[in-house]
């Protein structure tokens, strides 16, 4: 399945809604898209993960470059709903302890 995203502002919010498998390619330029974002004083980032179906070690290299990036601004990274399996990945790395997982 393709990646789909949908995105909304609030303020210093920026909120993102993913369908689909998240991998290699897709993962570069969707990290690419949200860092202009967080550049531009989108600081606190709420990825909604709950129709995504697959996430691959790229995905999560780009998720943690987002983390980074919102830290340096002050701001926070949130992973908000991610199914089982999804969640699984998270725990399984132990980076369900460094990011936040609601």
């Amino acid at each position: 399945m393709q990646l789909s995203h949908k995105i909304t502002f609030d303020g210093n919010d920026v909120y993102v809604k993913l369908v689909g498998n998240i991998t290699l390619i897709k993962a570069r330029k969707f990290k690419e898209v949200i860092l202009e974002f967080i550049d531009q004083g989108k600081f606190n980032v709420h990825i909604d993960l709950s129709s995504v179906d697959l996430i691959d070690s790229m995905a999560i290299s780009a998720l943690i470059a987002l983390l980074k990036r919102t830290h340096e601004y002050g701001g926070q990274l949130y992973l908000n709903n991610p199914n089982r399996f999804v969640l699984q990945v998270f725990k399984i790395t132990r980076l369900n302890e460094v990011f936040t997982i609601q």
